[in-house]
């Protein structure tokens, strides 16, 4: 084992397992193309996944259930690269509208909307989907201090003022999950007749 190598191994170990690695935070390890054989070398030893090209990931191992090497999630790699990149981001409508119960249709991939670069990473595991950032210039998507606020604000947007009884029952449901000091601090963020919404309900 070379150097790079070896030095790159040391980091990724000692930093502990279940996170994103960028190999351009290892360049002053080696050359390029000395880095670049380094991580390929690691993924051929089992120690790393290569996630997306220049990304990889340093798994955990479940033993107790015997699922063997666990690999992360299209929003564990997003907030990663989003992290890396200083930059904020949140899922779009169509992914809120499915993981708050209002739609059951999972979006083929992963779209985030974020005050960074827009682009696209195309992924290597899994169904081999890609994470696609949309930048947006509203700022007050990031302001809000409850996540589960943000999420209700981007689906019933998308949804329109003409709600549903059920999805008004789903409102109300995720409303009572919102602390009180959430509240209100984030209503200010809230579009009128969002905020309408939810005084009537």
């Amino acid at each position: 084992m070379d150097s790079t190598q070896k030095n790159i191994k040391n980091r990724i170990t000692k930093a502990g397992r279940g996170r994103c690695i960028f190999s351009q935070d290892f360049a002053q390890y080696g050359t390029q193309n000395a880095v670049r054989l380094a991580f390929f070398r690691l993924v051929q030893e089992g120690l790393i996944i290569r996630v997306a090209q220049g990304i990889y990931w340093y798994p955990k191992i479940d033993k107790e259930l015997g699922l063997g090497v666990l690999l992360p999630d299209t929003d564990t790699i997003a907030y990663a690269v989003a992290a890396r990149d200083n930059a904020h981001i949140v899922p779009d409508a169509n992914a809120a509208l499915n993981m708050l119960g209002f739609s059951t249709q999972v979006p083929a991939n992963a779209v985030y909307l974020t005050s960074g670069v827009g682009r696209r990473i195309n992924l290597q595991i899994g169904n081999g989907n890609s994470i696609l950032f949309k930048h947006t210039s509203n700022g007050s998507l990031f302001a809000y201090n409850s996540k589960l606020m943000l999420l209700l604000v981007l689906s019933i947007r998308e949804i329109g003022p003409n709600l549903r009884d059920e999805e008004k029952d789903i409102i109300r449901t995720h409303l009572s999950h919102i602390s009180e000091k959430d509240y209100k601090h984030d209503i200010q963020f809230v579009p009128g007749w969002i905020r309408d919404i939810f005084i009537k309900l």
